[in-house]
């Protein structure tokens, strides 16, 4: 009988584990970090995957860049640092939902201030971006009820303000707002790029 229930057991969790389609109703809330809820879905390496199937499409190898994933409350930003482009990755459908080319090192040096030896810090970074948020956008968004994320390049740091999930919060009731991102180049703190679609 211990064997039979077992066995039950066994194929109860193999049947379970064989579904073939990832279904999202309910934002699922990663537990890792308290400040900043994000969905599960498509994980970071099939994130990946997805957008090097497609950088295929326009470069010989991805060998040449160094593949940075990003990862914000809804999507994956994979970006491909080194001249390469950036992927917008959605992690409930695994779509990608874009894909752009933004600067990712300052087009002149000529003329720019830099700090000796030294970078600005991931803080620095996001506090350029939200002085500039507020300025630019404040009166147009409840910036404040969103989290940024900063992913780190080589010559820049890539910020972004996100969506700020709730527990239980359905997928469908995220809005599909564009929101501020920035390319802040990591010697100067100069502002590379401005975007908000």
């Amino acid at each position: 009988m211990t064997f039979c229930l077992s066995c039950l057991f066994v194929a109860l969790i193999f049947v379970q584990g064989c579904s073939a389609e990832k279904q999202i109703s309910r934002v699922e809330l990663e537990p890792r970090d308290r400040q900043v809820s994000k969905i599960k879905g498509i994980s970071r390496e099939e994130a990946i995957s997805i957008a090097n199937k497609n950088v295929l499409k326009d470069y010989r190898s991805q060998q040449d860049f160094n593949v940075i994933a990003c990862e914000q409350s809804i999507f994956w930003r994979i970006i491909y640092d080194g001249g390469g482009p950036e992927y917008v990755i959605d992690k409930v459908s695994g779509s990608i939902i874009r894909k752009q080319k933004v600067p990712q090192a300052p087009t002149e040096t000529k003329g720019l201030e830099s700090r000796p030896e030294t970078t600005i810090s991931q803080k620095e970074a996001i506090d350029i971006a939200r002085r500039d948020a507020y300025e630019t956008y404040g009166d147009k968004m409840k910036l404040d009820e969103m989290v940024v994320h900063a992913c780190e390049q080589a010559k820049v740091w890539r910020v972004i303000f996100d969506y700020k999930l709730s527990p239980g919060e359905s997928v469908q009731d995220i809005p599909h707002a564009s929101f501020p991102k920035y390319v802040i180049d990591k010697k100067t703190g100069n502002i590379l790029h401005r975007e908000n679609d």
